[in-house]
């Protein structure tokens, strides 16, 4: 189910960097890879997938950053419901 506007969306409450790869770092690469996860009835990311990325370089690390996310779960009706949900990694060269 996608999020409506008569949902309660998802709510971030844990969210961990993921791991610059080297090889962009070495590079001066910065990046941007677009998700759409699978947010669980408990707040947990079930299933992530790439919907789009602006070099291939960073996106298994994005992927497993993601899946360990934890959620305020999507509400519908004051219950929780299980949704896809699109999130953003960025990845800025420091």
């Amino acid at each position: 189910m996608y999020v409506t506007g008569e949902m309660v969306r998802p709510v971030l409450l844990v969210k961990g960097e993921p791991e610059y790869p080297r090889a962009a770092r070495q590079a001066g690469l910065g990046g941007r890879v677009t998700l759409r996860a699978v947010i669980a009835e408990d707040g947990s990311v079930e299933a992530v997938e790439v919907l789009s990325s602006s070099n291939s370089l960073f996106d298994s690390s994005a992927v497993d950053a993601v899946r360990k996310w934890r959620y305020r779960p999507a509400l519908m009706n004051g219950r929780p419901v299980r949704v896809y949900f699109s999130v953003v990694v960025n990845f800025i060269v420091r």
